[in-house]
C-alpha cells in the first residue's frame, strides 16, 4: 500500500548482514493479473526454502490466498498478525451476538448486494415487479455491482483459472473480517475484545493476545521540556474533494476542547499516505479562520517516530491512533466520536477496549482525566516474537 522511503535501502542491509536470505517486492495489490504472473515464474524457487513458518497480515488477498494454497508445504504453520482495527468489529450488533451480549443477529454472512435485492424481489409481489425492482436496484448499484463481478468472479474466479489454472473464492467470512476465515493455525491481536470475537467466529483456529509491536518504542525523558502541539492523524474524509460544514464545526469543536484542556498552542494535521482529495486543505483553512493555529505536516516518517515529539495525539478514530498509544508512554491519546461517525457507524465500538485512549463524545462531553500526560503503561502481554516462536513448536497443522 505504501513504502516509506529508505525501506529498500533497509532491506538491503538486512540481507547483507545476514539476517535475512532475500526479499521480494510483489507488484502492486490492484495489479492481479501481474501479481499472478510474477507468482507463477516465482513459485518453484520460493517451495525449494519448504517453509517451516508463514507469518501474515491476513489470508483472504490473492497474493495471500496464492501462498498458501501453491507454495507453503503442508507441515508450515499459517500465523495471521492483525495490529490494526479489524473490519469485524464494525459489525457492532454481529460481534455482540458472539460476545454473548445479543441474540438479535444471525451469525450468517450475506453479502449485502443480494440481501438487499431478496428484499425488493420479495416486496415487489409479482413477476413483472421482479424484473422492475432487479433491474432498478442495478441501475442504483452499478458501482457495487461492478466492483462485486470484477472483485469474486473475474480476479478471483476467471483470471487465476486462466494463469495458474486454480481459483480463489472467497472464504466464509473472508469478506466479513477482511483477514481470513479461519484456515491459519493461529490468529494474534492487539486487543482483547478482537481476541473474544474472532476466537468465537474461528472456532477451530487458536486466537492470541499480544502486546502492540511498537510498544516500547518511547523516548521520552524525565524533565525534557513540556511539548505544545498535537498530532492529528486524518483518516475519515480521505480521498474527498469536500467536507460539510457540520463536520467542520464538530472538528472545531473538539480541536479547541483539546487545546483549552491541555494548554497545547498547536495542531498538526498529518497527511494519510493515500491522500488524493483536498478535504484537508478546507478543514486547516477552516480553523485558521476560527483563530486556531493549524499546519499541514507529511507522513514521511512512521507515527512511532514522531510521537514523542508531540504532547499528545487527538482525532478521527483511525489505526493511528493505537499506533500512537504505543510509540509513546507519556503523550495522550484521544479520539473524536462525532466526527468518526462519517465514516463508522460505532467508531467507539470499532476500538474494541480503547485500552489507553480517551474520547471526546458524540455530544462534546468528556472525562477531563482524558488530558493528563501521565505515563501510560499497558497490561503485560507476549509480544508477537514470542508467541510466534512458540507457536512454530507448538501448533499442529
Amino acid at each position: 500500500f505504501y513504502m516509506p522511503s529508505g525501506f529498500i535501502e533497509e532491506m538491503e542491509v538486512l540481507k547483507r548482514d545476514g539476517t535475512i536470505r532475500d526479499f521480494l517486492l510483489t507488484p502492486s495489490y490492484e495489479k492481479n493479473f501481474q501479481m499472478l504472473q510474477f507468482f507463477r515464474k516465482k513459485a518453484s524457487g520460493l517451495r525449494d526454502y519448504a517453509f517451516d513458518v508463514w507469518l501474515t497480515g491476513g489470508e483472504v488477498q490473492i497474493d495471500e490466498r496464492y501462498i498458501a494454497e501453491c507454495v507453503l508445504p503442508k507441515h508450515c504453520v499459517r500465523i495471521v498478525v492483525w495490529h490494526n482495527l479489524t473490519f469485524l468489529l464494525k459489525e457492532v450488533e454481529l460481534v455482540k451476538r458472539l460476545l454473548g451480549e445479543s441474540k438479535s443477529c444471525s451469525l450468517r454472512v450475506t453479502n449485502s448486494l443480494f440481501k438487499n435485492l431478496t428484499f425488493k424481489v420479495k416486496k415487489s409481489g409479482s413477476f413483472l415487479g421482479f424484473f422492475y425492482n432487479f433491474f432498478q436496484y442495478l441501475i442504483r448499484q452499478e458501482r457495487q455491482f461492478y466492483k462485486m463481478v470484477k472483485h469474486r468472479i473475474y480476479e478471483r474466479i476467471l483470471l487465476p483459472k486462466f494463469i495458474i489454472g486454480k481459483t480463489f473464492r472467497p472464504g466464509a467470512y473472508d469478506l466479513l473480517t477482511q483477514l481470513g476465515s479461519g484456515r491459519a493455525n493461529a490468529y494474534i491481536f492487539c486487543d482483547p475484545v478482537e481476541v473474544k470475537a474472532h476466537q468465537s467466529l474461528f472456532k477451530d483456529s487458536k486466537v492470541y493476545l499480544a502486546q502492540y509491536p511498537t510498544y516500547g518504542v518511547c523516548r521520552c525523558q524525565n524533565g525534557q521540556p513540556k511539548k505544545n502541539t498535537i498530532l492529528s492523524p486524518l483518516s475519515a474524509f480521505i480521498q474527498r474533494d469536500v467536507i460539510s460544514e457540520e463536520y467542520l464545526a464538530l472538528y472545531y469543536r473538539d480541536f479547541k476542547t483539546v487545546l483549552d484542556q491541555s494548554c497545547a498552542k498547536n495542531i498538526h494535521l498529518r497527511m494519510h499516505p493515500d491522500e488524493t482529495g483536498k478535504w484537508y486543505q478546507i478543514l486547516r483553512e477552516y480553523l485558521s479562520l476560527k483563530g486556531l493555529n493549524v499546519s499541514i505536516v507529511d507522513c514521511e516518517k512512521p507515527i512511532r517516530e514522531v510521537m514523542c515529539d508531540y504532547l499528545g495525539v487527538a482525532g478521527s478514530t483511525s489505526s493511528a491512533l493505537r499506533n500512537a498509544r504505543a510509540a509513546c508512554n507519556h503523550a495522550f491519546v484521544i479520539g473524536f466520536e462525532a466526527v468518526s461517525k462519517f465514516a463508522q457507524g460505532n467508531p467507539r465500538f470499532h476500538f474494541g477496549s480503547s485500552e489507553g485512549i480517551g474520547w471526546i463524545n458524540e455530544d462534546g462531553t468528556y472525562d477531563p482525566s482524558i488530558f493528563k500526560t501521565v505515563s501510560y503503561t499497558p497490561p503485560p502481554r507476549k509480544t508477537v516474537p514470542t508467541l510466534v516462536k512458540e507457536l512454530a513448536t507448538t501448533v499442529v497443522s
